[in-house]
C-alpha cells in the first residue's frame, strides 16, 4: 500500500481540540495578571505576587526602605509590573497594622535612591525608570515627598543614568568615568 500522505480531513478534530485547549490556557494564564484592585493591602498584595511565582518581572515585588528612621520600616509593594519595573504603592507600620501611604510611585529594577532632605523626619527618594529607545542612556527620574499625610510625586523629570548619584560610579552603566 502506497502511503498518499495525511487525509487533512482527519485533522479538523484535532486542530478544533488543540485550539480550544491553547484558548484555555491563555485565559487561565491571563487572569494570572490582573491586577489587585483599590484600595490595597499588605495581604493583598502579598498573595496576588504569590499566584505570580515565579515573579514575572525584573523588579522585585516587595522592599523594605527606612525612609523616618533605620529601626521601623517602609514597604514598597508591585500593584502591577511591567518589562523591567512596576507601579508600586508604599505602606507603613502604624499600630500594628500596615496603612497606604502613597499614591501610585513608578519604578524599574534599581532600588530606590533616599535622599537626605526630609519633612516631620520622612525622607525624600527617588525612583528611576529607563527611557524606552535611548539606547540604554536616558533615564526618568521620579522624585518623590512626604506631604504630611502621605507621599506624593514632587518632579519627574528626563536625565542621564550617569549624572544620577546612585549611577556615577556604576562602571557597567557609565564606563567612561
Amino acid at each position: 500500500m502506497i502511503n498518499q500522505g495525511i487525509n487533512r480531513s482527519n485533522l479538523y478534530p484535532f486542530a478544533v481540540i488543540l485550539f480550544v485547549l491553547l484558548v484555555l490556557q491563555f485565559r487561565a494564564q491571563a487572569a494570572e495578571f490582573v491586577a489587585p484592585k483599590p484600595p490595597y493591602s499588605v495581604e493583598q498584595l502579598r498573595a496576588w505576587h504569590k499566584s505570580m511565582e515565579p515573579w514575572p518581572w525584573l523588579g522585585p515585588p516587595e522592599q523594605k526602605l527606612n525612609l523616618r528612621n533605620e529601626k521601623d520600616y517602609e514597604l514598597l509593594m508591585a500593584i502591577i509590573g511591567y518589562a523591567r519595573g512596576g507601579t508600586y504603592v508604599l505602606f507603613a507600620e502604624q499600630n500594628g497594622k500596615w496603612i497606604q501611604i502613597s499614591d501610585e510611585i513608578e519604578q524599574a529594577h534599581h532600588p530606590p535612591y533616599i535622599l537626605q532632605t526630609q519633612k516631620n523626619g520622612w525622607h525624600d527618594f527617588e525612583t528611576f525608570v529607563p527611557t524606552w529607545g535611548s539606547g540604554g542612556a536616558e533615564v526618568w527620574v521620579f522624585t518623590y515627598s512626604w506631604n504630611g499625610k502621605k507621599y506624593i510625586l514632587k518632579n519627574q523629570k528626563d536625565g542621564k543614568w550617569c549624572d544620577q548619584e546612585p549611577f556615577m560610579i556604576n562602571k557597567e552603566l557609565c564606563p567612561n568615568r
